[in-house]
């Protein structure tokens, strides 16, 4: 999937929100490919704590597509991936 930002290289409200449509178009077509039994079944999106993922309109839109969000706290995310963490420590 494509990364979508401003010209300045940093994401906004209204890229953030486009990236969301276009995450939501490809879960929805992969989920098309898995056995109905467990087709609809809850998805999760991993996020890190940008205040740009406060967004209301995002949050709705995922809720309608079944996509429940978890949120890493703001400036811990280094401290939680296992490459930082582990692979590139110097």
């Amino acid at each position: 999937m494509q990364a979508f930002s401003f010209s300045s290289g940093w994401q906004t409200r209204n890229t953030f929100l486009f990236w969301t449509i276009n995450f939501i178009n490809w879960i929805s077509c992969y989920r098309l490919k898995l056995d109905e039994k467990i087709r609809y079944n809850d998805a999760l999106l991993i996020l890190d704590g940008n205040i740009l993922h406060e967004n209301h309109w995002v949050i709705y839109l995922l809720k309608l597509f079944i996509i429940n969000v978890l949120v890493l706290p703001p400036h811990t995310t280094h401290l939680l991936q296992m490459f930082d963490v582990v692979l590139s420590r110097k």
